[in-house]
């Protein structure tokens, strides 16, 4: 940095002239700062951040903002979907529930349907019991929960037994009829 009364070169740190004793300010110190290499870096640092959006990312109400975004995203999901299994209407069928005899009745023009189910993650597993219309018992499946899970056939019912992990169990009865 060079004294402005003497012309006199010293470090950009200087307080003082050493030639001259001259007091350098804050704002004379900073110019000649940024006049040499490492000022030049820290301004193209500064430009980075500004680039990056860090300078709003790393901002404590910015956190704040995202934080109550996620919790009240996950609070709407559980009002809208509920904390237990829940069937899904689709294209291919419409859902119907007896609500006298607690049973659900899948109304579809196809022969055989994909069941189409929100599993919430408390879920361990679901045992699908498939019987005929004489009430015999076809076949019984245990899924995990991340596996596909019913292709339903028509005149058929379901028993649906739901695993939760608190160790309970619910039971849904399915029936598929054609429309």
């Amino acid at each position: 940095m060079k004294c402005i009364k003497c012309r006199e070169n010293n470090i950009n740190k200087a307080k003082f002239c050493k030639k001259c004793g001259y007091s350098f300010n804050d704002l004379e110190r900073e110019a000649a700062k940024k006049r040499t290499l490492i000022g030049k870096i820290e301004w193209l640092e500064k430009i980075y951040k500004r680039s990056t959006l860090k300078f709003i990312t790393g901002h404590i109400l910015f956190k704040i903002a995202s934080l109550l975004l996620v919790l009240f995203t996950g609070l709407f999901f559980v009002y809208k979907n509920g904390l237990d299994l829940k069937l899904l209407e689709n294209a291919y069928y419409k859902i119907n529930y007896n609500e006298v005899l607690n049973e659900y009745y899948l109304l579809t023009s196809k022969n055989e349907i994909s069941l189409d189910m929100y599993i919430p993650n408390r879920v361990e597993n679901i045992k699908i019991n498939h019987y005929n219309n004489l009430d015999k018992l076809i076949e019984s499946t245990t899924y995990k929960k991340n596996e596909t899970i019913l292709n339903a056939n028509v005149n058929d019912y379901y028993t649906l037994e739901i695993n939760y992990s608190n160790d309970v169990v619910k039971t849904l009865k399915l029936y598929v009829l054609k429309k």
